[in-house]
């Protein structure tokens, strides 16, 4: 069944918003294991929005559950 009219008009807020920045896309996400002099490596995502917001996640591989993960969050500027 189609979805209401108030419901299929309704704005999709910033995270929906296509943009495109320096020749990427947004919203895009990166993905990598980085080096690390105490670990196995750093399992990192990076996530950008076309609100110019960031979402960073590192994950220490090798480092006891609890104390592996950080996640980190805000504003960019280009």
């Amino acid at each position: 069944a189609p979805a209401p009219a108030a419901a299929a008009d309704a704005d999709p807020g910033p995270e929906a918003a296509t943009l495109t920045v320096a020749g990427i896309g947004l919203p895009a996400t990166f993905m990598g294991v980085l080096p690390c002099a105490d670990c196995e490596g750093v399992d990192t995502t990076l996530t950008l929005d076309a609100a110019f917001r960031y979402r960073l996640r590192s994950r220490y591989l090798g480092k006891p559950a609890g104390e592996d993960t950080f996640v980190e969050a805000g504003r960019f500027a280009i």
